[in-house]
Formats: structure tokens, C-alpha cells, sequence
């Protein structure tokens, strides 16, 4: 029997052996299909959608590469990195450090600073060059013109409420060390303070080696652990973890929310392990939507989920919503040492021991603070819980649901949803121990049917790029 639904599963494994794209080591996935067996492949793992401007890489785990197609591969890699390496462009800042005036100067263009001996290079672009404040350099999210592009890589920047949120927040429970993950402004922000707290930051965009030191920043690639830099890039993240002894250790990450958080889980679990002693304090913050709750505490399930609504500078829908920002913190800190901000709105629940929101009432029925959407629940009697305001209970699918909802009776009742492969309620398809053995199958066929003359007939495989 084969599944039932499509789908696809990422397998967290080691990825030393995977095939390499522009930004690191792929990921294996596992496709599942309705009437065929299961294929596993190797695709990008920091960009989602293969036909927009993201990676194009995709390889199916079971055929062999040719040697000239590896060779092609490596020269696209190679085409792909920035011109100026990282040390390079450390060495341009301490020039333009020292140059005389306390402006510099940047081309958005090209999207580089620009000494005073290459100035006349761009002279084409004077429209589109600026002239920066020396002191703005440590803002240089301020500085680049964030991404865009949900399908392949946007960058949203939190706004200056919860910025300085975060930096309060990280200095009253004492954290010595914060290493940001794809949070540039929170790393800003503690570097320009006053604190004794020290920062590092690691995210994909190469932009920022032009403005921070090695010491300070890495390029990164959060879903596969890639540093960009090698074994350099590596033992500088080392050398900031091993400061580090003796305090506590805050990571705090804001990855993209399409993202696979049982990958950046693994990530995260390798980065630990890096710490030397390994007996380091640390403790997690998570920025995610509320309604991925369940996905984020299936692969962190020490998280739990604040009720602090998360601001953005560049994201429309975190300001525009009637219910405000739908972003939240999650954390591995206990719930009560996490003082919210009374200016806001917050107020601590004395029967919850946690800060909860205005709207957020507590339920005397259900014990808790139960609102997670910005609004204030109601309690159903029948449903012995409290459910969204505008819910009804439903006689037909004996609970709480949308008014507009259909009704699970006139489908036949619920529907157990189960493995795909095999049609067992009890375990999910990726737990299915029928996967092996199908997958051997598969290979057995394979290759019966490479022995076997060649038919002319066409292979179906995805719509894209292969290189």
C-alpha cells in the first residue's frame, strides 16, 4: 500500500556526504506520492521555492551523479561566492575607519562601501550612492535594503519597542553572552549599550561582513550548520562560546517562518555541542507565529510560548492586524523571570505565575490565561475549555467550531489521519517501519529496470533547473 496523500519529509541526519549547493550542504527529503513508492532527493536547504529567484539544486538521492555534472556544479558554487572575503572586507572598514571626515560613503547599486581611490568607479551610480555617518556603521540594518522575497529569502527587522524589549529583557535575567541567529537589530543594539553583556551574530546575508569583524559576526546558514568561512568560521563562533564560561548563554533566534524547525532544532543541538565546557549555561528565545505553536514544540519541546506580541519595522502584517503583531517569543526561561512591559499593556497573573496581555483574561474553569490570538475567549461548558469569540458549539461535531465550519457528520464523521504508508492511526509516515523496506523495494526495481534495454520513454520529474 502506498500513501494515501502526497507530502514531504525532511530527514535530520548528517549532511558531511550530501551534495553542495551555493549555500552549504543540501538537505535529504523523503517525497511521498499516491500511487508510486516513496523517493528520497537532495534540494537547497535555505530556500523554499526552487522556480524563483531562490536555489535551483535538486537531485534524487538514488542516481548517480556524472563527473562532469559534479565539475559544473562546483564551478557554479564557485561563481556564486562574493568577490571580497570576509577578512578582505574587515581590512576595507579599518581603512574607511581611518580616512579623514566622519562621513563614508555607500552605493546601493552595488551594495558596498566605498573608500575614497574607488569612488570614481561608481560614478555611474551617484543616484544611487549615500553618504553614511561613521557612527551609523554599527546600524547597519539601517544601512542595506532588507530582501524581499517571501519565496526565496525576506528579511524582516524588528521594531525599536521590541528591540529595546529584548535588550532589557537579556540584561535583567543576567545573561552574560547572546549569540543572535538572523537577528541583526538585537545585535546592534546590545554592541552600541553600555552592557558588560557581548554578542555574536550568524546570518545568511553576506552584506554584513562589511561592517562587522570576524570576531563578531559569520555567515551562516541556519538550516544545515554551514559556516560559510570553513574551520576559520567555525573556531571564531568557538572562540565567542568559550568567553562565555562561567556566565549564561542566551540564543536568540528569528528564523523564517516557512522554515523547517526540526532542522534548525538540529542545528541548534550541534552549535551546543560546540561549547566547551559542555556543561555551559544557555537557554533559547524563538521568535515565531503563535499559530505554529504545535510544529515549534514538536521539535523543541522544552520552548514554551510568551504572550509578548512581537513588532516589525518592514512587516505590514504585524501592525495592520486588529489584534496586533501575530508573532510571538518562545523560550526555554521560566515563564514568571520573564517581566513584560506594563507601558504595553502586560500585567502579571498571580494564579498563572506568567505576565499575560490585556485581552488575555484568566479562566477560573480552565485554571490559565487562555487566549493566543490577541483576543479574549469564552468559556464553553460543553467543551469544558475556553474557545475563540466568535466559535459556536456544534451539536452534529459535539465541539467548538467556526460558524461557517462543515460539519464532520455530513462528511461521514472525523477522519483518523494517520501514516501514509501503511494505514496505521497509531504512528505518523516517518515513524512507519514499513519505510525501509519499501525504500529497498524501490531500489530493487530500480535496478531491474537499469539492466533492461531502454524503453525511449520519458522519466516524469520535477518542473526545474537541475544543475
Amino acid at each position: 500500500m502506498y500513501p494515501s496523500s502526497r507530502g514531504v519529509d525532511v530527514c535530520i541526519e548528517g549532511t558531511e556526504h550530501h551534495p553542495e549547493c551555493p549555500h552549504g550542504p543540501t538537505l535529504l527529503f523523503t517525497r511521498y506520492y499516491e500511487s508510486k513508492p516513496l523517493r528520497q532527493f537532495y534540494a537547497c536547504s535555505a530556500y523554499r521555492d526552487r522556480k524563483s529567484d531562490g536555489c535551483s539544486f535538486f537531485q534524487w538521492a538514488d542516481e548517480p551523479t556524472r563527473p562532469e555534472k559534479e565539475a559544473l556544479r562546483r564551478q557554479i558554487n564557485a561563481l556564486h561566492r562574493p568577490r571580497r572575503t570576509h577578512a578582505e572586507n574587515e581590512e576595507r572598514l579599518e581603512n574607511l575607519s581611518a580616512e579623514e571626515g566622519n562621513a563614508v560613503r555607500y552605493c546601493h547599486q552595488c551594495e558596498t562601501l566605498l573608500p575614497k581611490k574607488e569612488r570614481k568607479e561608481h560614478a555611474e551610480h551617484e543616484d544611487r550612492v549615500q553618504m553614511i555617518s561613521k557612527n551609523r556603521l554599527r546600524y547597519p540594518s539601517q544601512i542595506l535594503t532588507p530582501r524581499d522575497d517571501d519565496k526565496s529569502y525576506a528579511q524582516y527587522l524588528f521594531n525599536e519597542e521590541s528591540v529595546e524589549f529584548f535588550l532589557s529583557m537579556l540584561i535583567e535575567l543576567e545573561f552574560s553572552h547572546v549569540l543572535c541567529i538572523g537577528c541583526p537589530t538585537v545585535h546592534e543594539a546590545v554592541v552600541a549599550s553600555e552592557s558588560p553583556l557581548q554578542s555574536f551574530l550568524l546570518d545568511l546575508d553576506y552584506r554584513y561582513t562589511q561592517f562587522w569583524p570576524q570576531l563578531s559576526f559569520q555567515e551562516f546558514n541556519l538550516f544545515n550548520c554551514h559556516f560559510f568561512d570553513g574551520a576559520k568560521g567555525e573556531a571564531n563562533f568557538k572562540r565567542f562560546l568559550k568567553s562565555a564560561k562561567g556566565g549564561k548563554i542566551a540564543f536568540f533566534l528569528d528564523p523564517p517562518f516557512g522554515g523547517l524547525s526540526e532542522a534548525i532544532s538540529s542545528t541548534l543541538a550541534k552549535l551546543k555541542s560546540m561549547a566547551r565546557p559542555k556543561a555551559l549555561h544557555s537557554e533559547l528565545f524563538w521568535v515565531f507565529p503563535y499559530f505554529l505553536e504545535k510544529q515549534l514544540l514538536d521539535a523543541c519541546p522544552s520552548l514554551h510560548m510568551l504572550d509578548y506580541k512581537i513588532g516589525y519595522s518592514n512587516y505590514p502584517k504585524s501592525r495592520n492586524s486588529k489584534r496586533g503583531s501575530h508573532v510571538r517569543l518562545f523560550t526555554s526561561v521560566n515563564a514568571e523571570k520573564v517581566v513584560l512591559p506594563a507601558s504595553e499593556g502586560y500585567r502579571f497573573c498571580t494564579r498563572c505565575k506568567r505576565y499575560s496581555s490585556q485581552e488575555n483574561k484568566h479562566c477560573t474553569k480552565c485554571k490559565a490565561c487562555p487566549s493566543k490570538d490577541g483576543r479574549t475567549y469564552v468559556h464553553c461548558n460543553l467543551c469544558t475549555t475556553c474557545v475563540k469569540p466568535d466559535w459556536i458549539h456544534c451539536p452534529s461535531c459535539l465541539k467548538c467550531m467556526p460558524v461557517s465550519h462543515t460539519c464532520e457528520a455530513e462528511e461521514g464523521g472525523p477522519v483518523k489521519v494517520g501514516c501514509h504508508v501503511c494505514g496505521d492511526v497509531s504512528h505518523k509516515r516517518r515513524d512507519c517501519p514499513r519505510i525501509g523496506v519499501l525504500f529497498k523495494r524501490k531500489q530493487r526495481k530500480r535496478k531491474r529496470g537499469k539492466e533492461q534495454p531502454a524503453s525511449g520513454k520519458r522519466r516524469n520529474e520535477p518542473s526545474v533547473v537541475n544543475v
